[in-house]
């Protein structure tokens, strides 16, 4: 296993990822909470909580609009 998700039709995953939240919202709060949402087999804490610190929000809204291309 791998220390994070495999990219790979992450665009359309993210949709059906959690009942209730949009794509575009599983994919933000999975990068400035990536503890929110756990996939099995992960732990918390292996990723970095920083990127809301380090990242602005246009770059963030950047990131999460290019994931959700990947179908």
């Amino acid at each position: 296993m791998g220390l994070g998700t495999n990219f790979h039709d992450l665009g359309a995953r993210a949709g059906r990822t959690v009942p209730g939240k949009t794509a575009a919202d599983y994919l933000y709060t999975s990068i400035v909470n990536p503890d929110t949402f756990l996939a099995g087999g992960y732990q918390d804490g292996l990723m970095s909580r920083e990127y809301e610190k380090l990242l602005t929000r246009q770059q963030i809204d950047d990131l999460v609009a290019y994931m959700l291309t990947l179908r």
